[in-house]
C-alpha cells in the first residue's frame, strides 16, 4: 500500500541522513543527551577535536542537572578551544543538552567538547 511505501521511503531517507552525519552529531542527537535521569556526581569523558586531538572534560551533575563543565585537557589550539569552550559549555548548561550549536571558526573544537560531555553523561547513567 502507499502507506507502507511511504514509511519505507522515510526510513530510507532517515538512514541516509544518519549515515551522512558525523559520529558526534549522531551521538548528540540521542535522547540521553539531557541531564535528567543522571546520577549526581562528577564524571569524566573524552571527545575528538581539531585534527583528531583528544579533549577530556569533567562534568558535574547535581539534582539531576548539569551544573559544571571543566576542561581537564585538550590538544586543540588554545585560542580556538577557549572560544568554543566558553560558548558551548554555557549553552550545554543552559539547555541541559549536548545538542547545541557549534562556534563558527571553532567547529571541530566545539564538536570535541560536545562529544566529551556526552561521553561523561553516558558514564553518569
Amino acid at each position: 500500500s502507499s502507506v507502507q511505501s511511504q514509511s519505507k521511503e522515510t526510513a530510507s531517507s532517515e538512514a541516509q541522513g544518519t549515515t551522512a552525519t558525523s559520529s558526534t552529531t549522531a551521538a548528540t542527537g540521542t535522547s540521553s543527551s539531557t541531564a535528567s535521569g543522571y546520577t549526581d556526581g562528577t564524571y569524566q569523558g573524552t571527545g575528538t577535536g581539531f585534527r583528531g586531538a583528544t579533549t577530556k572534560v569533567s562534568v558535574t551533575i547535581k539534582g539531576g542537572r548539569i551544573t559544571d563543565i571543566t576542561t581537564l585537557s585538550t590538544g586543540d589550539d588554545n585560542p580556538y578551544y577557549n572560544r568554543a569552550f566558553s560558548t558551548v559549555s554555557s549553552e550545554i548548561k543552559a539547555n541541559q543538552s549536548t545538542n547545541v550549536d557549534t562556534v563558527s571558526g571553532a567547529t571541530f573544537s566545539s564538536r570535541g567538547i560536545m562529544a566529551a560531555v556526552q561521553d561523561a553523561l553516558t558514564n553518569a547513567q
